[in-house]
């Protein structure tokens, strides 16, 4: 059993999984691809996930009641597949373009998480891996764009004995000040 750990994401909504996943299907990928990773689990991270110790609940909650940051949107246009370091084959939607507010939301959890004494390693970037043990490569390749607005960080548990993510909280961001990006 994997183990229990925390982290701030956020979860694409059902229209959004859908629309991929219809994109996706001239490929090769569906929902009973036996190596795809549950749609229900597809995600942006924001944070590294961090095993559950004690008071990290309560620590992960004070960072989120403070995080400050605007709405935006992601466009997936692109899917690409390749091999990691350990040999597995990675299946990744791709964002055209990340826009400056996905940056400082992922810089804003990060310097909350400081605040609270927890170490977030490493930045992250505007994806979706869709497989982590894809049956082959694949050359970068365009798909239809589908846009994901994003407007709330949620913090979710994951590991134990069952494969989803149980949210913990969620915290709506800022509207964009243009309006709508959707």
């Amino acid at each position: 059993m994997r183990p229990l750990c925390l982290s701030f994401k956020a979860l694409p909504p059902e229209a959004v999984r859908a629309d991929l996943q219809a994109r996706l299907a001239p490929f090769g990928w569906g929902a009973s691809q036996p190596n795809g990773f549950d749609v229900l689990r597809w995600h942006q991270s924001l944070s590294t996930p961090v095993e559950v110790r004690a008071g990290l609940r309560e620590r992960l909650l004070r960072a989120g009641d403070r995080i400050d940051a605007t709405a935006f949107t992601l466009v997936f246009d692109r899917l690409s597949g390749a091999a990691t370091r350990e040999g597995n084959i990675h299946w990744t939607l791709r964002a055209r373009r990340t826009p400056g507010e996905f940056d400082a939301l992922v810089s804003e959890v990060r310097r909350q998480l400081r605040q609270e004494g927890v170490n977030e390693p490493h930045g992250h970037t505007a994806h979706i891996t869709i497989s982590y043990k894809a049956p082959h490569a694949l050359t970068t390749r365009a798909i239809p764009p589908v846009a994901w607005p994003i407007d709330e960080v949620l913090l979710v548990e994951a590991g134990g004995p069952h494969p989803g993510y149980d949210i913990l909280a969620r915290w709506s961001l800022r509207p964009h000040p243009q309006g709508a990006l959707w």
